[in-house]
């Protein structure tokens, strides 16, 4: 009979070592509540964030506040330093800058001499290491160029000792260095950033060389389900966006395939930023492509009205209340009319003039009242403020309000009422001299709508076109052209008199065919 047999114990399984935290790259942003207190103490200066796009280590803080009394008694150098001088603020390096983008508001902290003499001393450096490997590469390539040619040895030779001549002289030369900036500073906080803006740019799967070489844990941490995205723009930096988010198409990341993110969030951590796939934007060379490129880059926003802003505009069809036809000064029964590109849809300002007794004529001016329907706070206002204008390409334009206000409700079209705000002046014919103004809200209705070349034609004598239809007697329209014209000529013969320069700038306009394209220019 076999002895019971009995188990061995075993020893419990040793516990995984906890992962390491990844190091922290870049110092912590000042809460905002903190960055508030300080910029009101004086401790801190803001402005706008401006990066050189061919070495993003070099970057400009434009103040868009004058400093105030506090700040100059902490730092006499900010004497001098303010909004429209033209003094800005040298941020000097990567861990200065400190993980804000071209464009930001940000809050910065000014260094002291000792601080500045250490930033300005490792930038160099790192610009110094950046020319030498430029050098090496560019050697590297004669030698390649050589070898492959058969040339000599002597003529490589004297390839490479004409590019380190050249190399040298380009050294000694900044050797006496660029003007050091007087003032240098680091970004404690960034206190306004557009989170919607898109930026342009392709995809890459091969992580930047200097996150291989400086962020092997970031890079492990991030895995190989990630896409790099090279922005066009050197102003920005490269960003890691998720492979998941990217349409199957581009994973390839073909060279010449492009694509617009948006940033979202810099860790402390991590030596980019993440970013989201907005959209592919094609291949480049197509003029669809091409345009495209061009809005992405330029944070042009081009998405349709949101439920929301289309909310706060009234139903059409539309008329004034007679509440406001009340408070309001009725300039309809005034020979008002617009002159604009025979192309144009948003008719925003109108003009009118007309001969008062004495002689002198009354000459208007008639804006569309956008701000009547923009009510501030609104979505509608938010709408209009992240757009800031409206952006013309060649065959198209991106509306800074929804058609139904810049097409139909503060378009000054011909015979409708329309609420407008108008300036008057009485004016001397013969010198050009303004005898009285008057500003005000009112409501007006366009006699016609002409273009510049029907008004050249009431200019020379040649009458309006007969396809030119308007509510006045058109002989009224044709003498308010003539007066106007005769008022600007002697305008601008004061203005040349007291010195004015004449800058004769060609303009062209392409002619498109109906796919967009253009067929010819003029």
């Amino acid at each position: 009979m076999e002895p019971p047999t009995t188990a061995t114990p075993t020893a419990p399984p040793a516990a995984a070592a906890p992962a390491r935290p990844p190091p922290q790259i870049y110092e912590s942003h000042y809460s905002a509540s903190h960055a508030r207190k300080l910029l009101a103490s004086g401790a801190l200066v803001r402005g706008v964030l401006r990066v050189n796009p061919k070495n993003r280590a070099d970057a400009y803080v434009a103040l868009d506040e004058t400093p105030g009394s506090r700040a100059v008694q902490n730092a006499p150098e900010l004497l001098g330093y303010g909004v429209g001088t033209g003094n800005d603020v040298y941020v000097c390096g990567d861990a200065c800058r400190n993980r804000a983008v071209a464009g930001d508001v940000v809050a910065i902290r000014l260094l002291s001499k000792k601080e500045a003499a250490r930033a300005y001393k490792a930038n160099r450096l790192a610009d110094d290491r950046r020319k030498d490997k430029m050098t090496a590469q560019r050697r590297a390539r004669l030698a390649g160029m050589s070898e492959q040619m058969g040339a000599a040895t002597e003529t490589e030779s004297a390839a490479t000792e004409a590019e380190s001549a050249a190399t040298e002289t380009e050294s000694a030369a900044t050797a006496t260095g660029p003007r050091i900036p007087e003032l240098f500073g680091t970004v404690v906080s960034i206190i306004i950033h557009d989170d919607d803006r898109t930026y342009a740019g392709s995809l890459s799967a091969v992580p930047p060389p200097a996150i291989v070489k400086r962020h092997a844990q970031f890079l492990r941490s991030a895995g190989r389900d990630v896409l790099w995205f090279r922005p066009l723009s050197g102003e920005i930096p490269i960003m890691a966006l998720p492979a998941g988010d990217v349409p199957a198409e581009l994973r390839g990341c073909k060279r010449n395939e492009y694509c617009s993110v948006r940033m979202r969030g810099w860790a402390a951590t991590e030596p980019v930023p993440r970013a989201t796939f907005v959209e592919a934007l094609g291949g480049r060379g197509s003029i669809e492509a091409e345009t495209l490129l061009i809005l992405a880059e330029n944070g042009v926003i081009t998405a349709p009205a949101t439920p929301g802003v289309l909310r706060c505009l009234p139903a059409v069809p539309w008329t004034i209340p007679r509440a406001d036809l009340a408070r309001r000064t009725d300039l309809r029964a005034r020979c008002v009319f617009t002159i604009d590109p025979a192309s144009a849809r948003d008719l925003d300002d109108a003009v009118s003039c007309e001969r008062l007794p004495g002689g002198r004529l009354l000459v208007g001016v008639h804006i569309a009242d956008v701000s009547y329907f923009v009510r501030p706070g609104t979505a509608l206002d938010d709408h209009a403020l992240a757009r800031a204008t409206t952006t013309y390409m060649v065959q198209r334009a991106y509306p800074m309000l929804p058609a139904v206000l810049c097409e139909d409700l503060c378009s000054l079209g011909p015979g409708v009422d329309r609420l407008a705000f108008s300036v008057l002046w009485e004016m001397d014919p013969a010198s050009g001299a303004v005898c009285a103004t008057w500003f005000g809200r009112s409501v007006i209705r366009s006699a016609c709508k002409l273009s510049y070349d029907d008004a050249q034609a009431a200019i020379e004598g040649r009458g309006l076109p007969a396809a030119v239809s308007c509510s006045h007697a058109r002989a009224d329209v044709e003498s308010a052209i003539r007066q106007l014209d005769a008022l600007a000529r002697v305008l601008r013969r004061r203005r040349f008199d007291g010195g004015a320069l004449s800058l004769n700038n060609v303009r062209l306009a392409f002619e498109l065919d109906a796919a967009g394209a253009p067929v010819g220019c003029r």
